[in-house]
């Protein structure tokens, strides 16, 4: 087998067998570092990359959630503002409007007075001038049997006209 000084090594080694197992080791890992190596990197840097944009993805996408909230927050608060303002403007003109018509009805009531006063003060006259003539008639009627002759109508119409005139 092997003689000389390589047959007497300590712990039983055998040197041929270990300078072949170191070069498949060296033939090995040039294997290892020349294809397969580079292709793990290569695999390894994808995923990485890939998590990393990943990463940043989510907090671009958190950033442009925070964002979103904020805006629906100012969209609500600017939506309740307006909505009552709305109210607050349906009130002003509900109260105009009740004012309009209130001032519409009472003048509509002070005219129907005006009215009725004036046509009550027509139907008075007409009374009046009615029991004007109807005294006239029972004064010339009294005045006739007081004088015992007849007076023609005209002249005593004029003297119970110029009486009552007095009286007024």
């Amino acid at each position: 087998m092997v003689s000389g000084f390589l047959a007497d090594l300590p712990l039983g080694l055998n040197p041929w067998l270990l300078l072949v197992e170191v070069m498949n080791f060296l033939l090995l890992w040039y294997i290892l570092q020349r294809w397969v190596f580079p292709a793990l990197f290569k695999t390894l840097d994808q995923r990485q990359e890939t998590i990393r944009a990943g990463v940043e993805q989510e907090e671009r996408a958190r950033g442009e959630l925070a964002k979103a909230e904020l805006e629906a927050k100012s969209i609500i608060e600017n939506a309740r503002q307006e909505s009552v303002r709305i109210i607050d403007e349906s009130r002003l003109t509900a109260a105009k409007l009740r004012d309009e018509i209130e001032r519409d009805s009472r003048a509509r009531a002070e005219e129907r007075m005006q009215n009725a006063e004036k046509v009550i003060a027509q139907e008075v006259a007409q009374a009046k001038n009615s029991l004007k003539g109807e005294v006239a008639d029972i004064a010339i009627a009294a005045a006739s049997k007081v004088l015992g002759e007849s007076l023609d109508g005209a002249k005593q119409r004029k003297l119970v006209q110029d009486f009552l005139a007095q009286g007024e």
